[in-house]
Parts: C-alpha cells; sequence; structure tokens
C-alpha cells in the first residue's frame, strides 16, 4: 500500500511539511531546506487554562507525502504504518512483527518538497508523553554533511513533533486556506510550539470523542472540528481562508462548551473576540488589537462574520448546549476567546 505523509511542522515562526520516496537527497537541499515557503504556524508558548501566546508566520518548508511501505528501521522494511492516536505503527515486512512507540527509533523514509526535492528524514529520538496515546518525536534531516533538526523554535532551539492523521492546506486567502483534509495516506509532523501541536496539547486531540449531554440527552461529540477551530482561533483566521490577523507575542484566553478548556476568568485587561469553528470566526465581537487592517480584511472576504444572526458570545449562540446541543459540528460555534489588551488598545 502507498502511504504518503505530509510532515508538517509547526514551529515558532514556520511550519514544515514533507513527503517521502525512494529518491536521491540533492547535495545542497540543505542550504534551502527553508525556502519552499507555506504553512500554518501560531508561536504560541504559555498555557494556563486556555491562554495561549501566539504568532503569525505563514512560511515553511511544505511536504508533499510519505511512502510509508518505504519507510526502513536498520535496513529492514517497515510496512503498513499507521497513526494511532498520535503514534506511529508499522509491521515489519520480513517476519509480520508490529513495531511501536521507541522500537521504531532510527527508521529512516525520504521525503518531498513542494517543489519536487527530496530530503532524507530519520527518526532520532522517541519519547512517550504523559498521555498514553501521544509520543514525542525528535526528526532529523540529512544535510548532505550531518545530520540537522528538522523542527526547532524560534530561537533556533530543537523541538519534538507529534504525528497527525491527514493534512492541511497550507495557501493562504484562498477557499479552502487552512482546510484540514482527511486524507487516509498521509500524516502530518506537528512540532510541539506550533499550532496543531499546541491545540491537541489543550486537549483537542483530534482522534477522540467526549461527551455531552443536555436535557438527559448524551452524545460523543468528535474533537477533530474543535481541533481545527483552535488553529484557526490561535492565528486569527476570521475569514477562514488561511489568512493569519494577529501580532507576535499575543496573548489569548480561549475555552470550549465540552468543558476540556475553562476560560481562565482574567478580568480587566481582555477583550472578547468571537467565536470559532472550524471554519474560522462565526462571529466577530473585536479583531485582535483592534486592527483596522484586520477589520478591512474581513469587511471585504466576510463581513457576515461581523453581522452574525446572533449576538457574539450572546445566549442564542450555538456555542451552549441551549441552542448547540443539535447543531451540527460544522456550523456550531465551538470555541470562545478574548485577547489580552495592549498599551495601544
Amino acid at each position: 500500500m502507498r502511504f504518503h505523509c505530509t510532515i508538517a511542522i509547526v514551529t515558532w515562526s514556520s511550519v514544515f511539511a514533507v513527503a517521502c520516496t525512494s529518491s536521491a537527497l540533492p547535495s545542497d537541499a540543505s542550504e534551502d531546506v527553508a525556502g519552499a515557503t507555506s504553512g500554518l504556524a501560531s508561536s504560541n508558548g504559555l498555557s494556563l487554562n486556555g491562554v495561549q501566546m501566539n504568532g503569525v508566520q505563514m512560511n515553511g518548508v511544505q511536504m508533499n507525502g510519505v511512502q510509508m511501505n518505504g519507510i526502513s528501521l536498520n535496513g529492514l522494511s517497515l510496512n503498513g504504518v499507521e497513526i494511532h492516536g498520535a503514534e506511529l505503527k508499522a509491521i515489519r515486512a520480513d517476519n509480520g512483527e508490529t513495531m511501536r512507540g521507541t522500537a521504531l527509533l532510527g527508521a529512516t523514509m525520504q521525503a518531498v518538497l513542494s517543489d519536487g526535492r527530496e530530503i532524507l528524514l530519520e527518526v532520532n529520538d522517541i519519547q512517550q508523553s504523559t498521555t498514553p496515546d501521544v509520543y514525542l518525536y525528535t526528526i532529523k534531516h540529512w544535510t548532505g554533511d550531518a545530520w540537522d533538526d528538522l523542527c526547532r523554535v524560534e530561537g533556533g532551539q530543537p523541538t519534538r513533533a507529534i504525528p497527525l492523521r491527514g493534512r492541511w492546506d497550507y495557501s493562504s486567502g484562498t477557499p479552502t486556506g487552512g482546510d484540514f483534509i482527511d486524507d487516509p495516506d498521509i500524516f502530518t509532523f506537528a512540532c510541539l510550539d506550533g499550532a496543531l501541536a499546541k491545540c491537541v496539547g489543550l486537549g483537542y486531540e483530534p482522534w477522540k470523542t467526549k461527551s455531552e449531554c443536555h436535557q438527559g440527552s448524551c452524545q460523543d461529540v468528535e474533537l477533530r472540528p474543535l481541533h481545527q477551530a483552535c488553529t484557526r482561533l490561535l492565528r486569527g483566521d476570521y475569514c477562514g481562508d488561511g489568512t493569519t490577523h494577529t501580532t507576535n507575542g499575543t496573548l489569548v484566553n480561549l475555552w470550549d462548551p465540552l468543558n476540556i478548556q475553562v476560560s481562565a476568568n482574567l478580568g480587566s485587561g481582555w477583550a472578547s473576540e468571537a467565536e470559532w469553528g472550524a471554519e474560522g470566526a462565526l462571529c466577530i465581537a473585536t479583531t485582535r488589537h483592534e486592527s483596522q487592517a484586520a477589520s478591512d480584511y474581513v469587511d471585504a472576504h466576510c463581513r457576515e462574520r461581523k453581522t452574525a444572526a446572533f449576538s457574539c458570545f450572546g445566549s442564542m449562540s450555538t456555542f451552549g448546549a441551549a441552542m448547540g446541543f443539535t447543531t451540527p459540528l460544522s456550523e456550531r460555534s465551538l470555541l470562545r476567546n478574548e485577547f489580552q489588551l495592549d498599551d495601544e488598545d
């Protein structure tokens, strides 16, 4: 089976996405690995009851997929590679043995950049997180002379990544910008300090469900739409077209109707911003930092999100179970947030 993998590494200032094949790595690939840009990123680092520090960058190396049956370990081919939660699992071709967790340490794979160049990857280290089905992977890429960390924070320090099933559209200002693409043949590696991984860390694990009850009835709510809404929120992607509207270092406080995250109740110095769904903001109370540029963009591309049929943060919103329990997740308000005002707001 051909299994492709988009390795999207979201760092403090970039997203890395990569695809694997069996071709050789160009000797000069390391010199401009960061040149094939286009990705999702959020420079969020602080986590406190849903308080996140976010960033703006959309640049990174986009990689198109991995041929899973091209992954090897110590010269042995690995077949049937799958993602279970945020853990890689594979089967040895020679004896059918299942390899998972730290057993995949040292596995290598070829990856293809969006411009067609290839890059060789290696799983350099694996650690289990405090969540049983989430493993943390240190991924290296071959520069032509040595192995170098593929995933780094803004200051240059290496960081780990987690694997997520599917891939994301890294375009900006397009109808599909920022969308999750449920491709069964692709997985994404997301750096721990980026939007994709941070939203997992906040509890929006896209492979899970959580129960919601209302008036004696209960239902299982898929968390993938909440994860997607979280990536829109952290990047200020109001129109759901992949365009970010925030500034580096802005603190946002977010919460959801399932109480995975609850409002930090931070008091004065914070302003209500928006309610969010998988396709961006469903209603906008105030654009982040009361930015005129962001407001003008919304007016030009999705003005209806300012003039929603319900009052943002009001009782008629589908955020709460009273109005939202029977609303499809694709149409429901899944997150609310406020942002910290600065001296100029």
